[in-house]
């Protein structure tokens, strides 16, 4: 085989068998698919509450290392929102930044390893506002060293002012792009052990884990519930098992709000179905406005209660997914 009449020896590529691989190369991944921003539209929201005080909603965002050269993006979750306060004005505005920043001490001299919500107060200047935004702080240049930052919210806090509004919160948060394409919000939600239903009630299926969640539609502190971030139109499905049993019907439904069925199933079970068990696939699809929650009921009349049966990756399984 020929040899080459030259060559030029690059960077050693990730992953060779005798390299040694950082937290640092696995960000490098991020970076090449993922642009800086939050997954959904209402991820880490920033909203007045009163007074002085703020809240950031909960969700995920990808956060662009900025310290050294190819330092790769973080991905930041919060299952739960946070309060924070900004301070109260002086003789001029001020145009204050909420931030999600991360401090990574092999690349800056925070001596942590964490993600953070951090208000930025800017310079008291006259004539600030929201579209000018003058006086805010430059945040490459903060403490710790961390320039890894993505900004949320400006917050306009007026002269001598004691209190904000919610008019006062300017949202400068940008959507994450997956290859140029926004991330499609979804979840798969699965039980990790059986659920007993009781007879001829209606019963609402307790997800105990998630296969997929990258918006944060469903938390363990609502465990029944897919909850909306964004408005859209989405696609639910629903795969359920059943312990044989010849007695009765076997039903599952897409509950709204806990008010609204937007899809039924209903099987009325024959003699067969005593040895062997039944299953119910559920599919609709449906526009939800942000902030609205699904949740996957079922019910049973076999006369005594009966076990939703675990299935390895099968059931229970419910799905939501935006498709438009």
């Amino acid at each position: 085989m020929p040899s080459s009449y030259t060559n030029v020896t690059l960077q050693k590529p990730n992953y060779l068998a005798t390299g040694n691989w950082t937290p640092q190369d696995d960000r490098k991944w991020f970076s090449d698919m993922v642009s800086p921003g939050v997954v959904g539209a209402g991820d880490f929201l920033v909203s007045f509450v009163s007074g002085l005080t703020v809240q950031v909603a909960a969700g995920t965002a990808y956060i662009k290392g900025q310290n050294v050269a190819d330092q790769g993006t973080y991905r930041q979750y919060e299952a739960t929102s946070h309060n924070i306060n900004v301070g109260a004005g002086g003789a001029n505005p001020r145009l204050d930044q909420i931030i999600l920043r991360v401090l990574d001490q092999d690349h800056d001299t925070s001596g942590s390893y964490l993600g953070v919500i951090e208000v930025i107060p800017g310079t008291p200047t006259a004539g600030a506002t929201l579209a000018n935004r003058s006086g805010a702080a430059d945040l490459t240049t903060l403490s710790n060293g961390s320039k890894n930052v993505l900004l949320l919210a400006d917050v306009l806090v007026g002269a001598g002012a004691g209190s904000i509004s919610a008019g006062a919160i300017g949202d400068k948060r940008v959507r994450a792009t997956m290859f140029g394409n926004i991330i499609v919000p979804r979840v798969r939600a699965n039980r990790t052990a059986n659920q007993s239903i009781a007879n001829n009630t209606d019963v609402a299926i307790i997800w105990q884990a998630t296969r997929v969640n990258n918006s944060g539609m469903w938390v363990s502190t609502a465990n029944t519930r897919f909850t909306v971030q964004e408005a859209g139109f989405y696609g639910l499905s629903l795969h359920t098992e059943w312990a044989a049993n010849a007695s009765g019907n076997r039903q599952a439904w897409f509950l709204l709000n806990g008010v609204t069925e937007i899809a039924r199933y209903n099987l009325w079970v024959e003699a067969i179905s005593g040895t062997n068990n039944d299953r119910i696939h559920l599919h609709t699809e449906y526009e939800f406005a942000a902030g609205d929650y699904v949740e996957c009921m079922v019910r049973q009349t076999s006369g005594a209660s009966l076990n939703l049966i675990q299935a390895s990756n099968s059931a229970p399984e419910g799905m939501m997914y935006q498709i438009g």
